[in-house]
């Protein structure tokens, strides 16, 4: 089977770039994660006027899975629990990356004050797409993206004790 393609723009702690250019931005930062690639690009974004130092609060992230199961592929084109356990591996590897990240930003580097972003729930990670952000993503290699909105339970909330009656 082909690869398969998931991406999502995401918010990450705040950082600044010091003279980078465009093509500096072309190229993502690559994590191996257990059969799975990810590629996480910082966002360009073009001024009028050349900066020296750039603020970046946005990536996009791209995970590509060589050999997805079956199961894994009807979960992206389906509901009920095969969706949800997709949805799951997917935000699982997000925040591993999130963590990878933070962790490279802090070795590599040299980052002493960084300002942190705390992950997106899974819940946000999944919305539709909107205005400021666009919504998670996947495609087969060489196929069109499709949007993927799980819908993920809500878990069972207990009744306050103080409130049970009898």
């Amino acid at each position: 089977m082909p690869s398969l393609f998931v991406s999502r723009q995401v918010q990450i702690p705040m950082i600044g770039t010091w003279k980078w250019t465009k093509t500096d931005y072309d190229v993502p930062l690559v994590f191996q994660l257990n059969g799975v690639k990810v590629r996480l690009a910082l966002e360009f974004f073009a001024h009028q006027k050349h900066r020296d130092r750039e603020v970046i609060w946005n990536a996009d992230l791209s995970f590509e899975f060589t050999n997805p199961s079956p199961e894994f592929v009807r979960g992206l084109t389906t509901s009920g629990k095969l969706s949800q356990d997709a949805a799951e591996v997917i935000y699982g590897h997000y925040l591993q990356i999130h963590e990878l990240f933070e962790g490279v930003l802090r070795t590599a580097g040299g980052v002493r004050n960084l300002m942190l972003e705390s992950p997106l729930s899974i819940k946000s990670f999944f919305e539709k797409e909107t205005i400021v952000a666009n919504g998670c993503m996947w495609r087969i290699a060489g196929e069109k993206a499709k949007p993927f909105n799980p819908k993920l339970s809500q878990g069972r909330r207990s009744i306050n004790p103080m409130l049970k009656v009898g």
